[in-house]
């Protein structure tokens, strides 16, 4: 939220900033029920007007009330001075029967994983890209830059992973 180089250093499709947050906020509005919670894999926003909106000082809990849904921040390389209250290092939730580890940075070998799991989520990845292997665990890219800037609901995630298994027989 908030950043404008973002657009140019991703190729993102729109012309400021201000037209970025309105769909990053109209599409998890959408997407996103009052009763859901939104896991939001880091780099929530930009630390101030610096880079983003000339003239606006919002925060992280500015655009958290934008948002207006129920959020747990897994906690990005730039969300250090960005005014997130918390976010945690990593979690695991369990669903489909799989531990699906939910972390920013996605890991590079079996050895940067925190905990057993059975599936990763990453959000750090701008790159094109939807699933890769780390050894025999599926690492799910749930980016915005590669998901039409749409959150990704329980069921894509599955699908995601099914179809990278599927793609390994």
């Amino acid at each position: 939220m908030g950043h404008n180089n973002i657009i140019k250093y991703c190729d993102r499709p729109f012309r400021h900033a201000h037209h970025m947050n309105a769909t990053l906020i109209r599409n998890i509005q959408e997407r996103v029920k009052p009763d859901d919670i939104l896991f939001h894999l880091g780099d929530f926003c930009c630390k101030g007007p610096e880079r983003g909106v000339p003239g606006c000082k919002t925060k992280a809990a500015a655009w958290e009330k934008l948002i207006d849904r129920r959020i747990v921040h897994i906690a990005g390389n730039h969300d250090k001075n960005n005014s997130v209250k918390w976010g945690l290092g990593h979690a695991t939730i369990e669903f489909a029967a799989k531990v699906w580890l939910m972390i920013h940075i996605p890991p590079r070998d079996l050895a940067d994983l925190p905990c057993e799991c059975d599936a990763v989520l990453c959000g750090h990845v701008h790159e094109k890209w939807h699933t890769k292997m780390v050894g025999d665990i599926p690492v799910i890219n749930v980016g915005v830059d590669v998901n039409r800037f749409i959150p990704l609901g329980i069921k894509d995630v599955e699908k995601l992973y099914w179809l990278t298994m599927k793609g390994l027989k």
